[in-house]
């Protein structure tokens, strides 16, 4: 499993908040039940629920607000909300 897209700091024409896509580049499906994503602030934590299986060379997007995000991206399932936007710093 790797990060393979991050988007931050937003365009504030094509407002979609913050997201950001994961991609199993394995050959088998992965269960990320469990797991969980968070910053610098420990009550900034998003833990992927159970059931969560991301096929094989499949991708999961995680988006900030899943309604902003499917106004600029309609065909793209997406899970969330997040709870929490990413840094501008960096």
């Amino acid at each position: 499993m790797a990060i393979s897209e991050l988007h931050y700091h937003p365009d504030s024409t094509r407002n979609s908040d913050d997201w950001l896509e994961l991609l199993n580049y394995g050959n088998g499906a992965l269960d990320i039940s469990g797991w969980r994503l968070t910053d610098g602030n420990p009550l900034n934590t998003f833990t992927f629920p159970q059931g969560t299986v991301v096929a094989p060379q499949g991708r999961l997007v995680l988006a900030q607000d899943t309604a902003h995000f499917h106004s600029q991206h309609p065909q793209v399932p997406v899970w969330g909300p997040l709870g929490f936007g990413l840094s501008n710093n960096g």
